[in-house]
């Protein structure tokens, strides 16, 4: 599996750019109540997502999402538990939360 460096282009949409996106619908989409923890939340969001993306396009290769994600496995695993995500185990084709 090869993951290239590539620049953005102009007209490619930006990760910073869909997070204001997102953020405008939820501040248009609170009425009167008041925002709460929303850096929290954003954080949160990103680092499951980003590791489910990651883990998905390793075929569940703790070793290599780590890797790629710049984070050792120990603390992978921990983000796992966290965020209790399933991953593949290797020996079966059932699903389990890494603990």
């Amino acid at each position: 599996m090869t993951f290239e460096n590539k620049s953005i282009k102009k007209n490619e949409p930006r990760i910073d750019k869909t997070i204001q996106d997102s953020l405008e619908l939820y501040f248009n989409n609170l009425g009167e109540q008041k925002p709460h923890a929303v850096l929290q939340m954003v954080i949160g969001a990103a680092e499951k997502s980003t590791v489910e993306f990651v883990l998905k396009k390793t075929k569940h290769n703790i070793s290599l999402t780590s890797q790629i994600l710049g984070i050792t496995r120990s603390t992978l695993r921990k983000k796992i538990s966290k965020h209790k995500i399933l991953v593949r185990n290797k020996y079966s084709t059932s699903k389990n939360i890494i603990n």
